[in-house]
């Protein structure tokens, strides 16, 4: 007798096997059909928002979306349609602004566009900026503009330096902890800070050098009579 047959499907079996797979097919359709209302949405958001444009800024503007969506001359994967209506509503009042005095993009320059950056701070600036290099990028490649200014400018983030601590609290730190490899970090970290401080001119670095000395000894005394395990 043969043992290569494949075990029967009785009735009940397949028909249970042809329900998911009509359920599947369903909310695969269901899926497909919401992400086209969305789409549909999206659009017509994105419409209404270049009837505020003049005429050539809209234009211009249409393409840089065309570029987005995949159909420009470097063909890619397309963007969906919420990313491009929150880029465009990020950009649109610098747009409606420049058009109000009578520029479009292609008389944009370095010095405009650093104006509107000197504006924003802060997460907007970086959005701002970071949309303006999309848009004119995109313009350059489908030969609408003839020279990209964004190349040259950059923004500068502030990084809020910590408060120190006062010299009291930190005397005698090292005594309080318990193990080496707690008197090994506090000393490396208070000889890092005391090295950043003297570096920027702060006002703390007597307070933070005041402890760093016998921190960082106690470093290196821990660190040499002592095996560092992870």
């Amino acid at each position: 007798m043969g043992t290569g047959s494949s075990t029967p499907r009785w009735p009940a079996q397949q028909g249970e096997d042809a329900l998911r797979e009509i359920h599947a097919g369903r909310r695969q359709r269901v899926s497909e059909l919401g992400r086209e209302r969305r789409n549909r949405r999206h659009e017509a958001a994105i419409a209404a928002k270049l009837t505020v444009l003049p005429g050539p800024v809209a234009a211009q503007v249409q393409v840089w979306v065309r570029v987005m969506r995949g159909q420009g001359r470097r063909r890619h994967r397309a963007a969906d349609y919420a990313r491009i209506r929150r880029n465009l509503s990020t950009v649109l009042a610098v747009l409606k602004a420049w058009a109000s005095v009578g520029l479009d993009l292609r008389q944009i320059t370095a010095e405009h566009i650093r104006t509107e950056l000197n504006q924003r701070q802060g997460s907007q600036a970086r959005a701002l900026h970071h949309v303006l290099r999309c848009v004119v990028a995109a313009l350059k490649q489908e030969k609408v503009v003839c020279h990209n200014p964004t190349p040259g400018i950059s923004l500068t983030t502030a990084v809020p330096v910590p408060t120190p601590l006062p010299s009291d609290q930190l005397r005698g730190l090292l005594d309080r902890l318990d193990g080496t490899r707690a008197r090994l970090t506090v000393g490396l970290v208070a000889s890092t800070e005391c090295s950043l401080s003297k570096s920027r001119g702060s006002d703390s670095t007597t307070s933070i050098c005041t402890a760093a000395p016998c921190a960082s000894g106690a470093a290196r005394a821990t660190s040499t009579s002592s095996t560092w395990t992870c």
